[in-house]
């Protein structure tokens, strides 16, 4: 049978700066800080947009966009760059948001172990932004989050 997808993740091993290896296994007893302020985030970003007037089920376009969504027009149009940012952390609705937390929590940790707390946020952030600029680019009249 063939190897995992998950295999990286399982046998990956971590050289921390003290030269100290842990494996995936004994890293399981530190806690998963930003995993879990990462999810912490998400569901203030998600209560946000429910308080702005966001339908919790089913949102409409301007009404994520009002919340702070990326969109062409507005994002690159009138320079709100903050948008590709903000974008990361806004959920249409609550399937989005529960499906986004059960593999954010489900996989995070493993990835926060094998990358570190650091780099795992980082590359968390800049794969957020440079999706939400790809979309903005591959479709310029299409809300994203």
């Amino acid at each position: 049978m063939g190897k995992s997808l998950l295999s990286p993740f399982i046998l990956v091993v971590k050289i921390r700066k003290n030269s100290e290896i842990e494996t995936i296994d004994q890293a399981k007893n530190h806690p998963k800080l930003a995993t879990f302020a990462l999810a912490a985030i998400c569901v203030a970003g998600y209560l946000l947009e429910i308080a702005m007037g966001v339908n919790w089920l089913n949102p409409d376009s301007s009404s994520l966009i009002n919340a702070g969504a990326n969109f062409a027009p507005t994002t690159i149009g009138r320079g709100e760059y903050w948008r590709l940012l903000a974008s990361i952390f806004l959920h249409a609705g609550i399937f989005h948001i529960a499906l986004n937390l059960y593999a954010l929590i489900g996989f995070g940790p493993m990835a926060e172990s094998a990358l570190g707390r650091w780099r795992f946020v980082f590359i968390f952030i800049l794969s957020g932004v440079v999706g939400g600029l790809s979309s903005v680019l591959a479709n310029p009249t299409t809300t994203s989050i």
